[in-house]
Order: C-alpha cells, then structure tokens, then sequence
C-alpha cells in the first residue's frame, strides 16, 4: 500500500540529518530589465546566500525546523489545495511549484540546490539587496532537501556599516548568542538579525506546504500581484457598466484584504452574469440578513464603503445557506461542487 504525502513528509523529517543542516538569506532587488506591463511575480530577481554557522547555531535550526514541520504535518490527515482566500480551518495548505510563472521558482529549483554563494558579513548585501527572508535546508536520508522559510521583516536588520567587513561580525556573532528566554536566535555585536523560532511554510519535492499565508504570499510576491490583479478587476468592473460609484469602490483598493476579495471576485466571474433577476435575489438576500443593497436602475450604487462591502460579498458568493438545516453562513471561501448525475 502507497503512502500518504502526510506519511512520506512525517517519514522524511523523522530521517533528516543535523550535521547537514544550513542556513541561507534570500534577497530581493527589481530587475533591471523588467518591461512595464510584466507582471509583479516577475518583476522582481531572488538571490539566495549560504552563513556558515557552528555546532550549537546548527542544533537550533534544526531543532526549530525539525519539530515545526512534524507538529504542523500532524495535525493534518489530508492535505488542502492553496486558495486565495482560506477560510481558516487547515493547518497546512498545498502550492504546487509545477508550472508556475514566477522569479521566485528560481530559488527553489535552481538556487537552492545548487550551492549558494556563500557570504561572512550581512554589510555584504545589505544596502545593496533587500533581505527578504531566511531558509533552514535539511538533508534526508533518502538524499532530499526539506526548506523551511520564514519572512524576515526590515526591523528584524540592523548593520553597523562601519564595521570592518573583514573582521567576519555575522560568522562570529552566529558562533556568540543564543536568547533561551526570548527564544530568538540573535546575532549580534554590530549586525543583528532575528530569526525567530517558527516557520511560514517548508518547500518539499515541487510544493510549498503553507502555514502562514499572509507571510508566504509576501515571501513569494503573491501579496503585490494581488494588488496589481485588483486594480485590473476594478478596471473591468468599471466597464462593465454595472455600478453607479465606482470610484467609491476605487477608494477601497488601499485596503489589503480588498485585494484578495476582488481577485476571488474575478475567479468566480458571477458578475458577468449580473441581471435583473439576479440583482432581484440579492436584494431579498440583503433583507434576510438585515442589511440594504442599493440598486438603482438595474445597477449597484455604492455612496460609501459599507456598500462596497456588501456588493462584492453578494458577487463572491459570500452568503450560503446550509441545505438540510437551513442555517446561514458567510464565508469567501469554499469550492464549488459539480452536480453529480443519478442514477
């Protein structure tokens, strides 16, 4: 009998080897090259760098990816398929790497792998690059990498620039402190970056297995490319001609979480289906819950954000009602079912 992915993760983790355990940084920086219209995804370049680090520096990362990764795989008997909105209830979603079109594959297929440079003090790319997050890789007894990821965030660096590069400040500061009460890896005496005993999410053979999904849409560039994807279904809902207001709806694309709703709004494509039937049951949908959805010949009319609110929950399919009890939830996420022929 095959094993499950659970199984075979739970199996690889168990086997790693801490003698081979590493800790990189990822940077980012805009490509120099890039065309006005590429996409966010592809915009930016990722360098990948190797720290050496010592024997008790090595035990923590291993030690902190080790059980991280076993305690997240345990509590899942299945794995479930990334989405853009989650509704919060899986420890552990799926992202495959196969076909996808992003400068961040490069990292794990190609940079990863293939022996990183290797660098003796953070002034080496701070200033130049933007320490993007770091990466603990570990060694399989079947001969596999496992990569744990963590976002690092700008207050998390600090460089002394005076500091003679020569004098290795990173290598010998990873080799000085250990914080047992904060439960911080820290380093120290000039350069400090702060690496945090948890991860986002760990990389193993083509997929990302996602615990944070805000901070693994960061690491990525999904977060940005949300962003970009919003403002083009703010274009098309413009043309669509649907709404009388839309620039109150233009407004909201400041608000992160907007750009999420919208991109689903898209995936889901209801609004291209938007008539005066439909417009008809999303009114008395809105009288059910209590709330007021204002149509004005045979369009939305938005005069401020809480009816923005309420109509792009209307085209995400937000309110769904359960068939055999009856009762009423409103969620952004769920799959759509295929009708199943009888029989």
């Amino acid at each position: 009998m095959s094993k499950t992915t659970v199984e075979r993760i739970l199996e690889q983790v168990d086997g790693v080897a801490e003698g081979r355990t590493k800790l990189y940084f990822i940077v980012r920086s805009m490509k120099s090259d890039v065309k006005k219209k590429a996409k966010v995804l592809d915009k930016y370049q990722f360098k990948t760098y190797q720290v050496d680090v010592d024997d008790d520096i090595r035990k923590e990362l291993y030690g902190t990816a080790k059980q991280s990764i076993t305690d997240l795989v345990q509590k899942e008997k299945e794995f479930h398929p990334f989405n853009v909105i989650n509704d919060g209830q899986h420890t552990l979603l799926t992202y495959s790497m196969t076909n996808k079109v992003m400068s961040f594959k490069a990292v794990v297929e190609e940079q990863l792998p293939n022996q990183p440079t290797r660098i003796q003090s953070l002034a080496e790319i701070v200033g130049y690059e933007e320490i993007w997050a770091y990466v603990i890789g570990m060694y399989t007894a079947e001969g596999k990498w496992i990569y744990a990821f963590r976002k690092i965030l700008k207050s998390k660096v600090a460089v002394d620039l005076k500091e003679n590069a020569e004098k290795s400040v990173l290598k010998r500061a990873l080799r000085t402190y250990f914080n047992t009460t904060s439960q911080k890896l820290e380093l120290i005496e000039g350069e400090t970056v702060v690496l945090d005993k948890q991860i986002d999410c760990f990389y193993f053979e083509d997929s990302f297995y996602v615990h944070r999904q805000t901070q693994f849409e960061q690491i990525v560039g999904l977060e940005e490319e949300y962003h970009e994807q919003a403002k083009q279904v703010v274009t098309d809902l413009e043309a669509s001609e649907l709404f009388i207001g839309i620039e109150i709806l233009k407004v909201s694309l400041a608000d992160k979480p907007m750009h999420k709703r919208l991109v689903r709004l898209t995936e889901l494509g209801l609004y291209q289906r938007v008539d005066s039937k439909a417009l008809k049951k999303m009114s008395q949908i809105a009288k059910r819950e209590g709330l007021v959805l204002k149509v004005e010949d045979g369009k939305f009319k938005l005069e401020d954000q809480s009816d923005v609110a309420l109509v792009i929950k209307m085209l995400c399919a937000y309110f769904k009602k359960d068939e055999v009890f009856g009762e009423s939830y409103g969620t952004f996420s769920g799959k759509k079912l295929e009708k199943v022929a009888q029989t």
